[in-house]
């Protein structure tokens, strides 16, 4: 009897401590943060603008080895909005990503490709901003077809269009325009 009556004083006891001791607590609740709330930032969902300074080291480099030297699949999708207009692949292994604003930026040239007036940046504009600086060819990746140009061909005739907003057209003059690379993804330096 006696053990039963402390046993029982025990119970008593802890639950009155555990009572005790909640007591005035609350589970923390929160919330996700909202736009309403300020959160995140504004400057955070905003893309990146480009600094106009002359101190502007130019696009963004990533350390990556390059991908297999193979012809971009005809139904991989167009770059996603904000995302880069294409990537430059170095003959080092890494990879620069390359903005539409940063193709836009680019001095813009007009040529006669085809009895057609096009303008835009011109590709060894590209390569000097990319770092490309010694290859021994060029691989212009598209959706539709590839190019490859040696060092020579590399003229003030080969331009990027930036003239359809939603894809860049490597063209050249004195090229067919069946050979212009449509949907440029990618730019590898050998």
């Amino acid at each position: 009897m006696r053990y039963r009556f402390i046993f029982a004083l025990t119970l008593v006891s802890l639950a009155l401590l555990l009572a005790a001791c909640s007591q005035g607590q609350t589970t923390p609740t929160t919330t996700a943060p909202t736009e309403s709330s300020g959160y995140p930032p504004a400057e955070l969902n905003a893309p990146a603008a480009a600094p106009t300074d002359a101190s502007y080291p130019g696009p963004e480099i990533q350390n990556q080895a390059p991908a297999p030297d193979t012809q971009v699949d005809p139904g991989y999708p167009a770059p996603a909005e904000g995302g880069p207009a294409l990537i430059v692949y170095l003959a080092d292994g890494n990879s620069v990503n390359v903005f539409r604003n940063n193709l836009e930026e680019l001095p813009a040239v007009t040529i006669d490709a085809g009895g057609q007036q096009k303008q835009g940046p011109k590709l060894s504009d590209l390569l000097t901003i990319a770092g490309v600086t010694q290859y021994q060819s060029i691989t212009i990746e598209g959706t539709g077809n590839n190019l490859t140009l040696e060092p020579a061909q590399i003229t003030d005739q080969v331009i990027l269009d930036l003239s359809d907003t939603a894809q860049v057209v490597l063209v050249a003059g004195g090229l067919p325009a069946d050979q212009w690379v449509q949907g440029v993804q990618a730019v590898r330096a050998k």
